[in-house]
């Protein structure tokens, strides 16, 4: 199998970070506790998820470009290889894996935004830790609702269209 490529893999990252929180957050109590934390740290709550749709998508590119996988792989990515990847890499190495170019100006918005916080240090840095800590808890809450089938890549997508949602930009 030949490796992902730049122009198959960003795309299907951007999908699954836009389903993560709408799939995790079933129960609208955990959408509500979600911004109860994230107002308590004084994040924006629009802007976190809009940055952690980001960050999931970056963890799951650095995720896919470290392990080499195919395009038929992305898919079985178990979710947890891609949750400990969001506590063991450090915003700038998430970064490198930001593409150079965006299809969407929305997307080059938050993708600057990133960047921004990355390198302003202080407070905007640790925000930048905060949401990844909630990119985790989410892909914590779907690993253990999975039971009988793997948590996936792949689950997470079926998921989102069995719930109707329509990740596209």
């Amino acid at each position: 199998m030949a490796p992902l490529n730049d122009e198959s893999l960003w795309p299907c990252c951007i999908l699954l970070g836009r389903v993560l929180l709408p799939v995790s957050d079933q129960e609208p109590w955990r959408r509500d506790r979600r911004h109860e934390r994230l107002r308590a740290w004084e994040i924006p709550v629009d802007e976190a998820e809009r940055l952690m749709a980001l960050f999931m998508a970056l963890t799951v590119r650095t995720t896919a470009r470290d392990k080499a996988l195919s395009t038929t792989d992305l898919d079985s990515l178990p979710l947890q290889t891609v949750a400990d990847v969001t506590t063991t890499k450090t915003d700038i190495e998430l970064l490198a894996s930001l593409p150079n170019s965006h299809t969407t100006v929305r997307e080059e918005q938050e993708a600057a935004l990133l960047r921004l916080y990355a390198r302003q240090g202080g407070q905007r840095s640790r925000w930048l830790f905060q949401l990844g800590i909630e990119v985790r808890r989410s892909l914590t809450v779907l690993i253990q609702r999975s039971q009988n089938e793997p948590a996936t890549c792949g689950k997470l997508v079926r998921d989102a269209v069995e719930a109707g949602l329509d990740p596209r930009p």
